[in-house]
Order: structure tokens, then sequence, then C-alpha cells
């Protein structure tokens, strides 16, 4: 039907027209598609285009560019028209103005029809982003009901495109970047898999990427993606398949796309090996051996608490522990093993997690119990299991060798307390000590390394 109607429409004013016309439109609309990705970007100092930025990666800026080329193409060939008309019309002789004439008609029809083609194409390039993400991100049946019409007819000409083999020739004059296309199967494979059982494994996997943990620790992202009953964007939106339109209505989600400083923080990451690793939670770029090889941090990433290292960690370094001491002590860590993460970016770490304690386990034993020297005492799950997920600790790092080193701060304790930390790596694990805590340790393991 769309073919029908563009082709349809070309041919008619092809032939209402003439060959001189429709060859003047062939030729300024070549130049409009030459230009306008030059003008796009000088375009927004003086034109206002929309704000949104999903507008911009839809490549509005070429596309209002190159309207207005043609509007001047118009323009500019009107006049220019009417003098070759002219002077076609005094110059030929009456049998050969009239052969002119048959020959510029039948011009006109063919080129109608060249033109519609052509237009077809660049009409099918301006729907296939937004076809496209649209396909991505769909919603069940009943919810895609309540989308805009435009988005549902955008998913629907798309899927046509690809039935009739048009989408890979649409492409040529698709105004979206590759990148676009990146973001759009990264944000479908999240809007299907950021819920039910799949919900902690995808979270746990887009906040440890290691090009991504500062952006994850901005204001917005973190608002959408931390783990609390009020968020509801992560646990009522995405788990009932809210539309994508509603999504994007959010407050966090409309600030974040606005957010200049995330948009350069997320204009660094490789998307493609992204979407990889969130499909398989491998990533070839930052594989420990290529980090190796390339001689940049290997703690670079996510690390999950490792419990029953970390359990025997506590048990070799307090040793008078009995039964009743130790269960207590693994119910507290299992507790805070099911959503403690320390993920390291390149200058930065970051503890996210509902506790951590800001003071050593190891204390003294009840007046009951006869040892020399300290037990743990930690708190019971208790006290902290309807905790929100939230950023506990976060400061710079540094690195001394193989060993790397930081601080860890409660800045709101009374008074102050602060905490030196030393930080080793071995198979895929990280030993990390705090100094001034009785040297207790944790173990942490890389997110999706194997048990």
């Amino acid at each position: 039907m769309l073919f029908l109607l563009v082709v349809g429409a070309f041919t008619l004013l092809g032939l209402q027209t003439d060959g001189l016309r429709m060859g003047m439109l062939f030729v300024g609309t070549l130049l409009a598609l030459i230009f306008a990705p030059m003008l796009a970007g000088v375009l927004g100092k003086f034109i206002n285009l929309p704000e949104h930025p999903l507008w911009w990666e839809l490549g509005a800026g070429k596309i209002w560019a190159f309207f207005i080329l043609m509007t001047a193409v118009l323009a500019a060939t009107q006049p220019l028209h009417r003098k070759l008309q002219h002077h076609i019309k005094h110059k030929l002789e009456t049998n050969r103005l009239a052969e002119w004439d048959r020959v510029n008609s039948i011009a006109g029809i063919s080129l109608g029809g060249i033109l519609g083609v052509l237009y077809l194409m660049l009409l099918a390039g301006i729907i296939t982003p937004l076809g496209y993400a649209a396909n991505q991100v769909r919603p069940n049946e009943s919810a895609a009901a309540d989308e805009p019409m435009g988005y549902r007819l955008a998913a629907r000409l798309h899927r046509d495109f690809r039935t009739l083999g048009l989408d890979k020739s649409a492409r040529l004059f698709d105004p979206a970047s590759d990148r676009f296309y990146d973001a759009a199967d990264i944000t479908g494979l999240l809007y299907h898999n950021l819920r039910a059982s799949n919900l902690q494994t995808f979270r746990t996997r887009l906040v440890a990427y290691p090009a991504l943990v500062e952006a994850v620790h901005t204001q917005h992202l973190f608002h959408l993606l931390h783990l609390n009953s009020t968020n509801t964007f992560l646990l009522a939106d995405l788990q009932n398949q809210a539309t994508p339109s509603r999504l994007l209505q959010h407050a966090h989600v409309r600030d974040a796309l606005t957010d200049e400083d995330l948009r350069k923080k997320l204009a660094q990451v490789d998307t493609r090996d992204l979407y990889d690793y969130l499909r398989t939670g491998k990533s070839t770029l930052y594989d420990p051996a290529t980090l190796r090889a390339q001689k940049l941090p290997v703690l670079l990433g996510g690390w999950e608490l490792d419990v029953p290292a970390t359990q025997q960690q506590f048990e070799s370094i307090y040793g008078e522990m009995n039964a009743r001491e130790k269960e207590k002590l693994r119910a507290h860590l299992d507790a805070l093993g099911q959503f403690l993460l320390l993920s390291f970016s390149e200058k930065n770490f970051y503890l996210d997690g509902q506790y951590f304690a800001y003071k050593a386990l190891g204390a003294k034993p009840p007046p009951n119990r006869t040892v020399n020297g300290l037990i743990p005492r930690p708190e019971p799950p208790g006290a902290f299991a309807q905790n929100s997920v939230r950023i506990l600790l976060a400061g710079p790092w540094q690195a001394k060798g193989d060993i790397f080193t930081t601080q860890f701060q409660w800045p709101h304790a009374q008074p102050p307390i602060r905490c030196e930390v030393e930080i080793q790596e071995f198979s895929n694990r990280l030993r990390v000590t705090l100094k001034d805590f009785n040297n207790e340790a944790y173990i942490f393991r890389r997110t999706g390394s194997a048990e």
C-alpha cells in the first residue's frame, strides 16, 4: 500500500508536470541528500528542533536539513524552469516543439516513477530506526494496543519491510547510526529480561560492566536500577511490561536522557561488546586475560561476595568460635551477600548493598565465654534485611604493584570512621582486607565467574 501511494503520487506528479521539472526535482533531491548531514550539525543553532535526544538519535537534524534544502531547491528552480520553458518554446520550430513536448511528457512520467521509488526508500529509511526500536521493545499484545498510533504503525511497517526484503536497502537512507541499533538491541534485551527470575542476573551484569560502572552510579540511573519496593520503574513497570511510551515518561528516564554528563559517559561504551556481555555474561574487551595483556587493572568490573570463602577467612582469624557463633556469622554473611556488589571503574570503587558494618565484627566475648581474644559479633539479618540497596561506600583507589589500596569512609558516623583497605586479586577472586578492623578479610568473586 505504501509503495502504491508514494510511487503512484510521484508518477502522477510527473504526468501533470514535465520531465524538465522532474529532472530538477531529481537533481535537487540528490544534492539535498549529500548536503543534509553537513547542515544538520549547525541547524540546531538557528531552528528549534525537538529537545528530546532520541529524536536526534533518529536523525531529526538530518531530516529537517533535507526539507530545508529541498524547499530552497524548489524555490530556486521555479524561475529557472520558467526561463528554460520560454527559451525552448521560442527557439524550437513547431514540429520539433511537438516532439519535445512528447519526450518531455514521457521523461516526466519516467522520472516521476524513479523519484517515487527513491522517496519510498527515503521514507523507509526514516521509518526503519523507529520501527526497529519499536519491535525490539515490544510489549505484550494487550499493552501494545495502548501505544500511540505512530509507534504501532512504524513497528508494523518495519516488519513489512523485512518481509519484503526492503529493510537492507532502506538502511542506505537511514539517518540513525550503528550505535542506535546496538542501543536498541541492548534496550530490548533489558526490557524483556529485567523481570521475574532474570531480574537479579541482568541487573548485576549491567551494573558490573566495567565501562558502565561510573554511569550506573549517577543519580538518575541508580534511581532506576536500585532494588527497593518503592522503585516502581524496575519492580512494577518493567515487571508488567509497561509500554515504551509510558517508560519514557518516567521522571528519571527523562532526566537521564537529557543528562549531558551521563551521555558522555555512555558514549565511551562499546555497545556491541556490552550486548554480548549482557547476553552471555562474557566480555571480550574486559576478559581478565585481556586486561592483563593490555596491562589494565584486573579488578575492573563487578565483584560479588563469596560467602563460603569469607566464612573461612573469619574462622581462620577468630579460631575460637563455637558452632552457634559460626552459624550466626554465616546467617549474617548470607544476608549480606544477597545484594552486596563491589565494582571498580578506572578511578573509583563503589560498594552497593543493604548493609556493611562500619566497625570490626570482632568484639569481646560475653562474660560466660572464656576466650583468649575476640569473636565475631555480627548484626543479625533482621537488622538490615529490609534496607534498600544503595551506595554504601565509594571513593578512589590506587595501585601499588600487584596490590590495590583504598579507604572505606563513613563520614556520617560520630565520630567519622576511616579504615585502610588492601585488595589483592587471585584466580577471579578479590581478598579485601580491612587493615584497621583487625585485618578482617572479605572474599569477592568476579561477577559471572564459576562458584
